[in-house]
């Protein structure tokens, strides 16, 4: 079995200071905006929230 993962690039618009503000934060814990924004999806995944919404 091959799995082939297959990264994307996405543009999001936050507010500035509210970036600035977690970066630093999430800096503290040694994680990054990156890591975060890419697990949050995820958490909806496993609850099939995202095919709920492809239905509406």
């Amino acid at each position: 079995m091959v799995v082939l993962w297959l990264e994307r690039k996405v543009t999001l618009s936050l507010d500035g200071e509210l970036v600035r503000r977690v970066k630093s934060r999430l800096a503290l814990n040694g994680k990054s905006l990156s890591s975060v924004v890419e697990e949050f999806p995820s958490i909806y995944d496993g609850f099939e929230f995202l095919d709920g919404l492809c239905e509406e």
